[in-house]
């Protein structure tokens, strides 16, 4: 488990109580806006506050394309700071 979410659930962390929890993530682009170079079921990676979320809306500059060849269960268990 990560160390800042072990922080969330044991109410150490300087974020409020109503903020959902998690750091990391890996999915997959379900919609997209006009002028995006992301595709819709694109698999992604991303980091930030908020991703044991079921869906999420960010800029496309904070999300990290992965490779096709990368499994998506294969690329949860690896740290999306690694992929940078």
């Amino acid at each position: 488990m990560l160390l800042l979410t072990t922080y969330y659930r044991n109410k150490l962390s300087l974020l409020p109580s109503v903020c959902v929890s998690g750091m990391e993530a890996v999915g997959e682009v379900v919609a997209v806006g006009s002028d995006s170079k992301m595709k819709v079921g694109q698999p992604v990676g991303i980091m930030n506050y908020g991703t044991f979320a079921e869906y999420m809306t960010m800029p496309e500059k904070m999300v990290i394309p992965l490779p096709s060849q990368v499994l998506a269960t294969s690329s949860a268990l690896i740290n999306i700071s690694l992929l940078l």
